[in-house]
């Protein structure tokens, strides 16, 4: 067993009493390179970083190479104009109950 968890169920351990968990300091944020590359030192919150930046730039690319799905949801002219027509007329007969039964 550690002596920090010994510490911290120790009777008599109260908050700012000076027992339990030490706190961290600003060495632990300080990270052991991994490797360097002319003399820029890559540590494992980097490679982390460039990792993330690939992943998402290669879903990117993925789904915007070839936008098959988007083409055939984009109608054109004179059917999209009669479609969304079509579907406000049905939105105000049903908001409407007046209008359901007029022809124009």
């Amino acid at each position: 067993m550690s002596d920090v968890h010994v510490m911290t169920t120790a009777d008599g351990c109260h908050l700012f009493s000076g027992c339990g968990y030490p706190a961290p300091s600003i060495a632990d944020f300080y990270f052991k390179p991994v490797f360097t590359i002319g003399g820029i030192d890559i540590t494992k919150p980097i490679l982390l970083a460039i990792l993330t930046v690939v992943l998402i730039l290669t879903f990117f690319y993925v789904a915007f190479r070839k936008p098959k799905i988007a083409r055939a949801l984009d109608p054109r002219g004179i059917t999209t104009q009669r479609e969304v027509a079509q579907f406000m007329r049905t939105a105000l007969a049903v908001l409407h109950s007046e209008l359901e039964d007029r022809d124009s």
